[in-house]
């Protein structure tokens, strides 16, 4: 289906009349890989672009790349809250094109979008008026203390401008418009790279600090980026603020969003609990889990462009009562990412040394990230099940399960394990390889569910 067909059948347009089949009894695989690149394509501009920052401000001072590493921590809040109403908002937006009920789908990205300005304003004002001691909470002191205030404050003023965008990003990839999501993503990290640049090297001159410039950056590119994602859309908005705002959607969303939001603050714990094992090894240690985690981003880009995708479609199948349609679409997407992320791990075995050297140049570091490399090369197929299982429990509209795997998997199966060896004084190999037990239970919790929900689907 070509994407002009596919904005012809956008909710944001509301003749039902305008909506067609989406799906047929064969997956379309040219629809799931569009949704992949769309997705895990502006993931990883992202990723990339939070690595040119750190380039970019590293060379003023440690004070200045602690102050934007800090702020970005208490960021990951706003994150994991708007990543949660995205998982809310394709779930039944997608459902909703399914069915071919676009005015429907349109209410529910009206409704998500509500919902996200009733999260993020407040959110905003408290940030604003609690950066200082929320910063100081995480062991910021001085001038690093002082520059990471401004960091928050500053990305208070677009919070809920980044809000809009990502929902509107969403609902568009659910109503399989996946070209303009993808080229406004682009667009605004290319954006953010560039203002990044001239406003940490203007600062003074501009009244804030350099860390403060990285946030007005990063805000500037959402807001230009969102009004450039308008403006390739005007053509199509003419239902999309017409009528009441349905205020009866908004909890409907937060029940389904909720869950995917706690999984997202839970991972980011499991991983802080993690790395206070990992410390207990030395600067070494440390320092070799980090530079394996710059590898991991490579492998969870792919992973979260199959997981939105799987999460569409399942959804828009769904819509059709198609049970069997969305098998399919889960079973496709699986036989794609699992081969694609075997290739990777393969690579990433066969290159560990090679690519530990390329990483952290240092003796005891790179054998120490050459380790954690060849246990993250084994895990990959897993990896890449438990982010397809995912993504059709979460189109499915299941969220719990995806937060409880992720209870049980890295916070209290893998920390626990991580501990009892850290207090047997097991060496630090032993520790890096709790992510093959971590994803074996995690995925395991996720396949278990997933079956037992499309066999129950199946027999409704």
């Amino acid at each position: 289906m070509s994407e002009s067909q596919a904005q012809a059948q956008t909710p944001l347009q509301t003749s039902p009349s305008d909506a067609g089949p989406l799906l047929s009894d064969a997956v379309n695989i040219r629809q799931l890989l569009a949704l992949v690149i769309s997705a895990g394509g502006v993931q990883a501009m992202s990723a990339i672009v939070g690595i040119i920052t750190i380039k970019i401000v590293a060379p003023l001072g440690s004070h200045t790349l602690a102050a934007v590493t800090g702020g970005q921590r208490l960021y990951f809040i706003v994150q994991a809250i708007l990543l949660g109403l995205n998982v809310g908002t394709m779930a039944l937006v997608s459902r909703s094109i399914g069915k071919q009920q676009p005015a429907e789908a349109n209410e529910w990205m009206r409704a998500s979008l509500l919902l996200s300005l009733i999260i993020t304003l407040p959110m905003s004002l408290l940030f604003w008026l609690a950066a200082e001691p929320l910063l100081h909470g995480l062991g910021l002191k001085g001038d690093a203390l002082t520059e990471s205030v401004d960091y928050i404050r500053q990305l208070t003023v677009y919070i809920a401008g980044v809000g809009i965008y990502l929902i509107l990003a969403s609902a568009l990839r659910a109503m399989n418009i996946t070209t303009i999501p993808l080229v406004c993503g682009v667009f605004l990290n290319m954006l953010t790279v560039s203002l990044t640049w001239w406003l940490v090297h203007h600062h003074s001159a501009l009244g804030f600090t350099a860390a403060g410039g990285v946030s007005i950056a990063a805000g500037l590119g959402n807001i230009i980026g969102l009004a450039l994602m308008l403006v390739m859309l005007w053509p199509k908005l003419t239902g999309l603020f017409k009528g009441a705002w349905p205020l009866s959607k908004v909890m409907p969303i937060w029940r389904i969003s909720y869950p995917a939001v706690l999984e997202q603050l839970i991972r980011q714990g499991s991983v802080l609990a993690f790395l206070w094992v990992v410390a207990h090894f030395g600067d070494a240690a440390y320092a070799a889990y980090g530079a394996g985690i710059m590898l991991m981003a490579v492998s969870i880009v792919i992973g979260f462009g199959f997981s939105i995708a799987t999460a569409v479609m399942v959804g828009q199948a769904l819509g059709q009562d198609n049970t069997a349609q969305a098998e399919n679409v889960v079973r496709t997407s699986m036989t794609i990412a699992v081969g694609l992320m075997s290739v990777l791990g393969v690579l990433l075995g066969i290159f560990a040394d090679e690519l530990a050297v390329w990483l952290v140049i240092e003796g005891e570091v790179v054998q120490y990230t050459a380790s954690f490399i060849l246990f993250f090369a084994l895990i990959q197929p897993v990896m890449a099940a438990d982010f397809v299982y995912v993504g059709a429990l979460q189109g499915s509209g299941d969220t719990r399960w995806p937060m409880v795997s992720v209870i049980v998997g890295p916070l209290l199966v893998r920390f626990s394990v991580a501990y009892v060896l850290l207090a047997v004084g097991a060496d630090i190999e032993w520790i890096f390889a709790t992510i093959l037990i971590d994803y074996l239970v995690k995925t395991g919790i996720v396949a278990w569910r997933a079956h037992y929900r499309f066999k129950h689907l199946l027999t409704q």
